[in-house]
């Protein structure tokens, strides 16, 4: 196919719900492309390979308090229940490991424009956070170490740029609860908020839109966190 058709056929999949036939898409897209992706094609790619992981995070979750109820009740389908448990997971483990050699292998090149190296080490760093939260941790220095470097790309951009942002809170996040660091997590977090916001007016109609919906996750996060005290 050639690269308009596999866009074309990533959106319709996408608009049809069908995650894993979009990340077949978007994983020829890559090769049609030499890895060299244009904004939409971006978006196109976090969208396939964050939905697909989403929806096999949450089947994991399901599962796992399923299989809690069962033992419980001295279930005998156990085994079964494991067995299914861990294929899910395993999909989870090899979708995640799949994108961070997308981005070390295909997608992140040397001179890159911040804003590009900021999207893609960001993704690096959101899926090694995401096998971290399945319960790999040896995961969790290479999640720090993608966040960071992405960080001081970061600082490049301006302070209400949607990379930016999108960095810092998920970021705050892995701080949060990947390394149960609560101060610097609202540190970043309130930092961020208080940088970006007397600037939002400066912003096109869509920057501005995505902007202030990482803004309000933001400050939502900081409301929960800092009521935990």
């Amino acid at each position: 196919m050639s690269r308009e058709e596999l866009i074309y056929n990533a959106k319709l999949a996408e608009h049809a719900e069908r995650y894993s036939d979009m990340v077949s898409y978007v994983r020829q897209l890559i090769d049609e492309a030499a890895g060299d992706l244009n904004s939409e094609e971006r978006t196109l790619l976090s969208v396939a390979y964050k939905q697909a992981v989403a929806e096999r995070r949450n089947a994991s979750r399901i599962l796992s308090s399923y299989q809690e109820k069962q033992r419980s009740r001295g279930s005998d389908h156990l085994d079964i229940i494991s067995e299914y448990l861990q294929r899910i997971n395993k999909e989870l483990h090899d979708l995640c490991l799949e994108v961070v050699h997308l981005v070390d292998e295909k997608l992140l090149k040397k001179g890159e424009p911040d804003e590009i190296e900021v999207f893609y080490l960001k993704m690096k760093g959101d899926y090694y956070r995401y096998l971290a939260e399945s319960g790999d941790t040896e995961v969790i220095q290479p999640s720090l170490d993608a966040y960071l470097r992405a960080s001081e790309a970061a600082a490049h951009l301006p302070a209400n740029n949607p990379v930016r942002l999108g960095l810092a809170l998920n970021f705050s996040v892995f701080y949060y609860e990947g390394m149960k660091e609560q101060e610097k997590a609202c540190e970043l977090a309130r930092k961020t908020f208080d940088e970006a916001l007397p600037t939002l007016e400066e912003l096109d109609e869509r920057a501005y839109k995505e902007a202030t919906s990482i803004l309000g996750l933001i400050k939502d996060n900081l409301t929960i966190w800092t009521s935990e005290d």
